[in-house]
Order: structure tokens, then sequence, then C-alpha cells
């Protein structure tokens, strides 16, 4: 069997990327069209952890997008480390949280 590797690595929005770091970085409140994050750790030894952020701007991103921004905000801010922890980085609109159950704030 043949493995072909792809090699998609399209340029991240910068205008999207920027905000989710400011609030991962942001201690206080969320101010009014920041995106929310929320991490879930999980009970295990290795403490693997799922990032969700709901945010309006995800409007017309497509998913893979959405968790590649995740997943290099975690890493700019938090480290390598963290990043590799992530098992779920999802990227969500308002509407598509509140259909999953997820808080909106």
């Amino acid at each position: 069997m043949a493995i072909r590797i792809m090699n998609r690595q399209p340029e991240l929005r910068g205008d999207l990327l920027n905000p989710i770091e400011e609030e991962l970085n942001n201690g206080g409140e969320t101010p009014d069209g920041a995106p929310i994050i929320h991490k879930e750790e999980r009970v295990s030894a290795e403490r693997y952890t799922d990032w969700y952020v709901v945010w309006d701007k995800f409007q017309g991103v497509d998913d893979e997008e959405r968790s590649r921004l995740i997943l290099t905000a975690v890493e700019n801010v938090f480290g390598k480390e963290e990043a590799l922890r992530i098992t779920i980085a999802m990227g969500l609109t308002p509407t598509e949280a509140e259909n999953i159950g997820i808080p909106l704030s």
C-alpha cells in the first residue's frame, strides 16, 4: 500500500487568530463580540483537553480552519506541550454551540 503525504498548510487568517490569542491571554471578563473559550480537562494521567471556542465570526469559516486557528492560538499562548494535549479543538458559532449544549457565557 502506498501512502501519499498531503501537505496542505493554508495561511491562517490573522484577523481571526489574533482575537482568539488575546482572549486566551485575558484573565478577566469577556468583552462583547470576543470569542468565548471553554477548556475541558479530561480525567486521565495525561490530562488531555478539549477546547471549544464560541464566536460569531466563525460564520462562513470551515470546520478545519476553525480547529487550526484554535490549535495555533493555544500553542502560541501556552506552548507546544499544551497544544499536544488537545483532543478536540472545535470552533462554533453561537447557534451551533447552543445546538450541542455548549454554554454561551
